[in-house]
């Protein structure tokens, strides 16, 4: 449990300090706390194709360094993903993104039934900032 508890405070801390770069907003609050209240004034303060552009830019800054990873076991570049990629990408995503998008679980694929879906029931930390943008 501490050793779960230390990676999400990796993880918000490395994107807290991603959103604190793009936005220019720094807050006093600790942790989660800060990192809302620097997001919540950067969506209130900007247009919305503003919003979706960080966040786009967020996204790809955590999983562009991935790439090389993702097209060797999961993705092979320009093709489809391989057929164990959605399971895995169920397991690991509530383990790496719970400090941002909040619970999610392991579920079946909506379109056919099979392990690899995902159930977000909203995005935490999109939500909580009041993002028009996505």
């Amino acid at each position: 449990m501490i050793y779960f508890l230390s990676h999400n405070r990796f993880f918000l801390a490395a994107f807290r300090y991603m959103v604190r770069k793009e936005s220019g907003i720094k807050s006093d609050l600790p942790g989660y706390k800060g990192l809302m209240e620097e997001s919540q004034n950067f969506m209130i303060n900007a247009e919305q194709n503003e919003q979706k552009d960080m966040v786009v830019y967020l996204m790809s800054l955590i999983f562009d360094p991935l790439k090389p990873i993702w097209e060797l076991l999961l993705v092979r570049k320009g093709k489809e993903p391989y057929p164990w990629t959605p399971v895995i990408m169920s397991i690991f995503t509530p383990f790496f993104m719970d400090f941002l998008v909040g619970p999610s679980k392991p579920n079946l694929r909506p379109e056919d039934k099979k392990p690899g879906g995902m159930l977000v029931e909203k995005c935490r930390w999109l939500e909580e900032a009041n993002c028009k943008g996505m």
